[in-house]
């Protein structure tokens, strides 16, 4: 049997990612958390004062799970810095970035809704080493509930199968498929595993899982230093990004040479309604988001494009119906703005949410579309975080800023294509992306 390094979880903002900075007030959030972290290393588990203290205690750990999704504002308020018990299956054993060991528990069936649960102290880890997949156990510690999805810190475990606490049985290890090589995660047979030799690699990688709406990808790398060495370079270039993708990616990974890599992908209300479609899937939505999203981009499509039509007017279509029909705004929810159902359904939207919205209309229509994370300059000169497209015809790359043809203040059917099917020369003036992106050689030929 192979001990495993198992599923440990990048957790990335892609509104960060697709805009390149974050607000003030985040990032002084983030601050603040950091430095509470940093107080609190020494500290490794609850004492038994603390313990017989708890007064949360859930039977089912998605329960508390589902208060957060239900109302995170109100879970944070009622829950951070509390002292809590809870019990679930675990689905996840690892080792984070932060070299802490951790586990993740929920019901054993909804993988993307967890709660992350760290252990510093010594014995807590070799309990830890003695789980397996699948295995209910209780754990007690304070709930941390910051910027990101709630976990559990000094944390300790009061029950585990066989054990009843204890860390003298149980030495079950979870291991690889036995047909896998040393250090391999094998992958359903109808899929494969890509190898990766540069930063690029991984970029093409990624970009064809994320456009094609792939729930996982699977990556070979010489070790796993190697894989998080080119993630950590496309990082620095932000171009990790899919408009259409939640913010978190989970990582899967036996920690050997070679090493093979899960990938799994979560995406919001506009990627699960072009999954959908991509898939002739019949729709069948779990939020009213994705079902109005849905109809609406139908109805669009069916509105704007012609058969016959070629890919430039496609593209042409696209742009023309979202400068019409959405105004550029800053009032209300920011992370809803930068939807393609706050533009298409709601008309009104900033540079993330139109660029989602155009991608959105193009990719139902067959037409190569990407969303671009870069940097753009203001009125004054300034530099800011800007999103914007590119897209293929005839197998020649052009930028799109859709955003950039609707004048402010908004005058209804008026549309300007400065900003349509242009080059890298002319988008270089006033736009910066990553050299990692396709180049677009020339302005579309327009007669």
């Amino acid at each position: 049997m192979k001990k495993t390094l198992r599923i440990f979880m990048l957790i990335f903002c892609v509104a960060f990612l697709l805009s390149g900075c974050l607000s003030s007030e985040l990032m002084e959030e983030w601050a603040l958390e950091s430095e509470s972290r940093a107080e609190s290393r020494a500290k490794e588990t609850l004492t038994e004062e603390e313990i017989r203290a708890i007064e949360y205690e859930f039977s089912d750990v998605m329960t508390l799970l589902d208060e957060f999704d239900a109302n995170e504002i109100a879970a944070k308020k009622k829950y951070d810095g509390k002292a809590i018990r809870a019990t679930g299956i675990v689905s996840g054993i690892g080792e984070n970035i932060a070299s802490e060991v951790y586990i993740t528990i929920d019901d054993g069936e909804v993988w993307f809704n967890s709660l992350y649960c760290i252990f510093k102290a010594e014995s807590e880890i070799n309990k830890v080493a003695l789980l397996k997949k699948g295995d209910t156990i209780t754990v007690v510690g304070v709930l941390r509930a910051g910027t990101m999805d709630p976990d559990l810190i000094y944390s300790s475990i009061e029950d585990m199968p066989g054990t009843n606490g204890s860390s003298e049985s149980n030495s079950s290890e979870v291991s690889p498929d036995s047909t896998a090589d040393q250090g391999a995660m094998t992958p359903p047979s109808e899929e494969e595993i890509c190898n990766i030799s540069d930063s690029t690699d991984l970029f093409f990688i990624l970009q064809d899982a994320l456009y094609t709406f792939s729930p996982e990808v699977y990556i070979s790398a010489e070790d796993y230093s190697q894989f998080t060495k080119y993630w950590d370079e496309l990082l620095d270039e932000v171009v990790l990004n899919s408009a259409f993708q939640n913010g978190q990616v989970y990582i899967e990974y036996y920690g050997s040479s070679p090493c093979n890599i899960r990938l799994m992908f979560s995406y919001n209300a506009t990627g699960i309604v072009l999954q959908s479609v991509l898939q002739d899937a019949a729709p069948v939505f779990e939020t009213d988001e994705a079902d109005e999203l849905y109809t609406e981009l139908i109805e669009i499509s069916e509105q704007i494009f012609k058969k016959g039509m070629s890919d430039y007017e496609k593209v042409v279509a696209a742009h023309g119906y979202i400068v019409e029909h959405a105004v550029y705004s800053t009032e209300g929810n920011a992370e809803y703005l930068a939807t393609a159902h706050s533009v298409l359904v709601d008309g009104k939207g900033q540079g993330q949410g139109y660029s989602e919205a155009f991608a959105a209309l193009l990719i139902i229509s067959g037409v190569e579309t990407k969303v671009v994370s870069g940097m753009a300059l203001d009125s004054t000169g300034v530099n800011y975080p800007h999103a914007w497209n590119m897209v293929s015809i005839d197998e020649v790359w052009y930028h799109v800023d859709v955003i950039w043809d609707d004048p402010i203040p908004d005058t209804g059917k008026e549309v300007t294509r400065t900003f349509l099917c242009r080059s890298d020369d002319f988008f270089e003036i006033d736009h910066t992306w990553s050299d990692v992106l396709p180049r677009c050689p020339s302005d579309y030929p327009v007669e």
